[in-house]
């Protein structure tokens, strides 16, 4: 195996106990704006900085995402439906940009720690030359770091925004591999793949679907990946025995500890509401066995227990 890197300047900082050190750190900083553009050549610049203003509007519009249950695919009125629901929810979250900017900026939801497990596990777990891909990749500044000292030989991108793609360009520049970035729904894209998928990553995007959807969604990717691939996500996560409204309610005191005005948080806590549907570990992991993933294991758990990451093999 390969062994670890410190990635400078990918991360504020990449602790080897970042479960411990969890959601500390407030050190990050928004960097200013790239120059345009959906596709680069493998080429070697200065190492990824934090999120841009592009990547934080794609988070949101990643977050926005609310979809009925479909079953096993949804049709083509259904699909026509949801992306008037991306488009409106891009709209309405796109006014709290500056909210969830804060939220990054200070490390509140614990993108740091949980892109630096992702590269442990790449390391340690990913076989020696693996495509990586990354849906609702949005800017990607945390996935480049992610990716550093890797076994990566290619990487392909899925984002609804088209101008987090043209950051993510630039972002992505220091991987010594091809990039392919698609603007594209990560559902309609996986719906749609030709080919294996080595290693599939989702972070903070995939809770937007109904349970019924999610399942399927996981079904899809799992005959997309070899016997030797990975599938990893990061998700907002219940306790057990909690439910969809005890996990609302709980990330809704969660947010009202935070630095922020009283408007910030209700704009916050309406998003959440709206459009979070988290699931209990035992269900993330029992979807995934459902889909014929034969291991499922949860590897980081947020101290604030919100959120969790999963690690699924066949």
């Amino acid at each position: 195996m390969r062994p670890g890197v410190d990635l400078v300047g990918g991360f504020a900082s990449l602790r080897p106990a970042y479960v411990r050190n969890c959601g500390k750190d407030r050190s990050m900083q928004p960097s200013p704006k790239l120059p345009m553009g959906c596709r680069s050549s493998p080429k070697r610049g200065p190492a990824p900085s934090n999120f841009t203003d592009a990547r934080l509007s794609s988070i949101i519009v990643n977050l926005g995402r609310r979809r009925t249950a479909s079953g096993e695919g949804p049709s083509t009125l259904q699909a026509a439906a949801r992306r008037r629901r991306v488009t409106s929810d891009q709209e309405l979250f796109a006014k709290g940009l500056a909210t969830y900017q804060k939220i990054v900026a200070g490390n509140f939801l614990a993108h740091e720690q949980a892109y630096q497990a992702l590269h442990e596990v790449l390391v340690s777990e990913a076989k020696e030359d693996f495509v990586f891909v990354d849906l609702a990749c949005g800017a990607a500044p945390y996935s480049a770091a992610a990716l550093a000292g890797t076994g990566v030989v290619r990487y392909v991108g899925v984002d609804i925004s088209r101008p987090a793609l043209e950051i993510a360009r630039e972002k992505l520049a220091p991987l010594a591999c091809p990039i392919e970035l698609r603007c594209k729904d990560f559902v309609e894209a996986i719906d749609a793949w030709e080919g294996w998928l080595d290693v599939v990553w989702i972070g903070l995007s995939l809770h937007h679907l109904r349970t019924s959807e999610k399942r399927a969604f996981m079904g899809k990717v799992e005959r997309l990946i070899p016997r030797d691939g990975l599938f990893l996500i990061w998700e907002p996560t219940c306790l057990e025995g909690e439910d969809r409204e005890g996990w609302v309610e709980r990330f809704s005191t969660y947010l009202k500890g935070l630095p922020m005005s009283l408007d910030e948080l209700a704009a916050m806590d309406s998003h959440q509401r709206a459009s979070d549907y988290a699931e209990t570990a035992a269900t993330w992991k029992g979807m995934a066995r459902e889909a014929g993933f034969e291991k499922a294991d949860q590897l980081f758990t947020s101290p604030d227990r919100l959120t969790g990451m999963y690690l699924f093999r066949r």
